[in-house]
Order: structure tokens, then C-alpha cells, then sequence
């Protein structure tokens, strides 16, 4: 799939991370809309022996079905007023307003996008730090060690209102999670910290970029200074792998 592929498929983002939005940017793909998930990342009773790309499709996955629900409950008679519509803040959890392109979305073929991204160091799963003493923890733990940083991927292109069925007869029904095409896929890449001081970590903590990023810190941060091997996708850890997402959109 080409760049002129991506502008005939309309894409809505589940995730209100300006860093995901810019790398889909930087592939052509600017989503006709923001529809976040705050669904708990909790996993389910038996979840502790899923392996960790598993528990990174599994969330991915859980918020991916969120969001087709709530862009189920949207007006699809009624779609927002696109020339006025102002667009929320980031701390807003749900961006129907950001439905940008036109109109037609409800009339068009929609892919939803979500991603979830953890760390692993010690077979511990780490998110996103609790508060700035769990990222001094987390931090403390990565320090001059190698983890892993696994980012799942979940796709799902939901049926469109004007899709016909089998006998010709024009399907009414809701964009539907039952009836989309839906694919899951992962990418894992392989970090290398250097030894680094305590000042640095509680300097960086400081900032308050660790606490929005899973093992609190980030590639494309002043924190990249105390990265000394990566093998694999840098955009992975970013929290989109750009190179594995075209290639399965290829097939999609």
C-alpha cells in the first residue's frame, strides 16, 4: 500500500499520543480522526503467563474494541460540525471533534489503529511509571542493561453503513467490531543503557517527560544520550513500529 492507498482509507487513531500522530504523518497517513481508549491496562485472571508480545497485542487489542464502540455511539445521521469544531485538549480522552476530514467518514471504509507499548527488563512488564518515585525505580532497574521494548499493534477495518449484503441488499447496521476485517501484529526491539547517575535519572524525572512513556523514558528525548545500542526499529520504541505497520497494511 502506497501513500495515494492511505489518503483513499480513512483512519481513526486510538491513542492521544502526539508522538504516534507524527510518525503516521511521516508515512502519509493523517487520521480522519482521534478517538482515544482509557480502558484499564489490566490483564485478566491466567493473563501473568502470556508472553510478552502476547500481552502487548492483548492490550493493543483491548483498546482497539473500545474505540470501535465509542465510534459506534457516534451520531452517524448527525456527524459533527467539521468547520467548527474545535479540537479538545490533550488531556481529553475522547476526540470526536477531531473528525476533520468530512462528512463522508460514515459513508466510508474506517480502519481503526491501536497500539500499546511495554518494556521488559527481568521478565518484569513495565508501563508507564506510577508517579516520579516508580520512574526513579524504573530507571534505576534499566540502568546499564539491555530490555526489550515490544509495541502491539491492532488493526480493524469496520464495514461501512452503505456496504451491501450477499443478496445485494444494502446493510443498515452500525460499524460493527463483529464484522470488521481485524489483524494483530508486533514489533520488539532491543535496548542498550549506559551507566549513568542518579542526578541524571531524578534531572530527567524532573522534566516530566518520563511519565507518559513506557519505562519511563524516551527515544527521541534528551534521554537519548544515555541509549548506547538499539537493535531494531527506533520507531518501536517510540510506540508505533513504522516499518511493520506498512508492510502489514500492505496485506490489509
Amino acid at each position: 500500500m502506497n501513500t495515494q492507498d492511505y489518503n483513499r482509507k480513512q483512519f481513526i487513531l486510538a491513542s492521544k499520543s502526539p508522538r504516534r500522530l507524527a510518525l503516521l504523518n511521516n508515512i502519509g497517513i493523517e487520521p480522519a480522526g482521534i478517538i482515544a481508549s482509557d480502558v484499564d491496562e489490566i490483564l485478566p485472571i491466567g493473563g501473568d503467563f502470556l508472553k510478552p508480545y502476547q500481552v502487548s497485542m492483548y492490550f493493543a487489542l483491548c483498546k482497539g474494541a473500545d474505540v470501535v464502540r465509542q465510534f459506534e455511539s457516534l451520531d452517524r445521521d448527525n456527524p459533527p460540525d467539521l468547520e467548527n469544531a474545535k479540537r479538545l485538549d490533550e488531556s481529553e480522552s475522547i476526540c470526536h471533534g477531531d473528525l476533520r476530514k468530512s462528512q463522508n467518514l460514515f459513508d466510508s471504509s474506517v480502519a481503526i489503529l491501536a497500539f500499546d507499548t511495554i518494556v521488559v527488563c527481568d521478565d518484569e512488564i513495565i508501563g508507564k511509571p506510577k508517579d516520579e518515585d516508580d520512574a526513579y525505580r524504573i530507571l534505576s532497574l534499566l540502568r546499564g542493561r539491555t530490555h526489550e521494548v515490544y509495541t502491539g499493534c491492532y488493526l480493524a477495518n469496520l464495514p461501512t453503513r452503505n456496504d451491501k449484503t450477499d443478496e445485494g441488499i444494502q446493510n443498515k447496521s452500525n460499524h460493527s467490531i463483529n464484522q470488521a476485517t481485524q489483524k494483530m501484529f508486533y514489533d520488539k526491539t532491543i535496548v542498550t543503557f549506559s551507566h549513568y547517575e542518579d542526578d541524571e535519572i531524578w534531572d530527567y524525572i524532573g522534566t516530566g517527560s518520563p511519565m507518559d512513556k513506557a519505562g519511563a523514558y524516551g527515544i527521541q528525548t534528551s534521554w537519548r544520550r544515555n541509549i548506547i545500542g538499539i537493535d531494531g526499529s527506533m520507531s518501536n520504541v517510540i510506540g508505533l513500529p513504522l516499518e511493520k505497520l506498512q508492510e502489514e497494511l500492505g496485506y490489509f
